[in-house]
């Protein structure tokens, strides 16, 4: 059953259930702050925990104004009859679900005879006030030559690609790397790109090719990768040069990599890993003087974390070109039999100030200072 016969059922029982005035002086004395701890503690983003928040909402009129928001907070819409029937629900005149709804979830499993996602960009964003921070997120499944978002619809909807907050790819084939890095530019709001199983035509130990003018979207901070071509690529998808961001926004998240540097944080992450390794990587700003690209691995069950630390352009000036200054290197486990491939990682370091190691216990921290560093730092 769709979510959305869901809400048409939460509100027929909210019609037909009687209220009293003593239910309502009931639930107006539960504490405003109290209840609101309650809808938190309720993770309402799955079927089973809006029907709770739903339950909640029936006691009286008062719990009902203040469960509503999380019952629609986030819709769920997978084709375009569920487009249709949240519309009509919204056309009640007693009705403010619109009101309510701040994130749309579209998810398209596969290709769709009759498109529909263009439907919600012109007919029904619009009619709400989503979230500025997560408006749309947008799931695209079992796709095959994809290169913009707007493939399959009947022309291109700037209106709906603006609004693109999350994107989550699954089992989408790529005729180049660069047609990926294509789709994701092409989305000016996008802030989180989720891939799992995706391809694209690749030669054999050769970096992915990256096109030298993008516009990366201004806000673009993470990016995951797993069971893809070449999960270690997602380096190149986040970082580079950035679109300028809109002036009614916050400052664009250009951190001003040298091109040099961005291809050795790649050779120096994939020497480490294997390319089928699951890998994700973000951009956090540690302060006003110093910016952070955090890469995450996981090895063989084992967490792998690289942080390349690096002024922030903000004194330098948006156009300056940064160098990596400081570098960590945080290893779970140091396994038997891997200090060559950690040497080899080693070999890529580039010049820093200062290079710091972290380890979950002092046994692989003294068989790593003994097999590896020992003999990178003295060759």
């Amino acid at each position: 059953m769709s979510l959305t016969y869901e809400y048409k059922d939460y509100c027929s029982s909210c019609a037909s259930t009687p209220t009293t005035c003593a239910l309502d002086g009931i639930g107006a004395r539960l504490a405003q702050e109290l209840l609101g701890r309650i809808l938190i503690f309720i993770d309402y983003s799955g079927t089973k925990e809006k029907r709770d928040v739903g339950q909640l909402a029936l006691t009286c009129r008062y719990w009902a104004t203040k469960c509503q928001p999380a019952i629609f907070k986030r819709i769920w819409l997978r084709s375009g009859k569920e487009v249709d029937e949240l519309l009509s629900l919204m056309a009640s005149p007693l009705s403010r679900v619109s009101s309510y709804i701040k994130t749309l979830v579209l998810i398209q499993k596969q290709p769709s005879n009759a498109p529909w996602i263009h439907l919600v960009a012109l007919r029904l964003v619009p009619k709400l006030s989503l979230d500025t921070e997560d408006p749309i997120d947008l799931s695209l499944s079992n796709v095959d030559g994809i290169r913009s978002i707007h493939d399959g619809l009947p022309r291109s909807y700037p209106s709906f690609s603006s609004h693109i907050s999350q994107l989550h790819l699954k089992n989408a084939h790529f005729n180049s790397f660069a047609d990926l890095l294509h789709l994701a530019d092409e989305m000016p709001s996008l802030q989180n790109l989720e891939c799992s199983g995706l391809t694209w035509p690749t030669a054999p130990d050769t970096p992915p090719v990256v096109p030298r003018q993008r516009g990366i979207p201004p806000h673009l901070r993470f990016v995951s990768m797993d069971a893809c071509t070449d999960n270690s690529a997602l380096v190149c998808v986040l970082t580079g040069r950035r679109r300028q961001a809109r002036a009614n926004t916050t400052a664009s998240l250009n951190f001003g990599l040298h091109p040099e540097q961005q291809h050795t944080i790649h050779k120096l992450v994939c020497t480490c890993a294997e390319k089928d390794d699951p890998y994700s990587t973000s951009l956090e700003k540690v302060d006003s003087a110093y910016n952070m690209i955090l890469v995450s691995l996981i090895r063989r069950g084992s967490l792998r974390r690289f942080y390349f630390i690096l002024p922030s352009t903000t004194l330098a000036g948006p156009n300056s070109i940064m160098q990596v200054e400081i570098m960590a290197m945080f290893i779970e486990n140091y396994e038997t039999g891997e200090s060559d491939k950690w040497n080899q990682t080693c070999e890529h370091l580039p010049h820093l100030q200062k290079l710091v190691l972290g380890f979950s216990s002092r046994e692989d921290m003294t068989r790593f200072v003994r097999e590896v560093a020992a003999q990178s730092w003295t060759t």
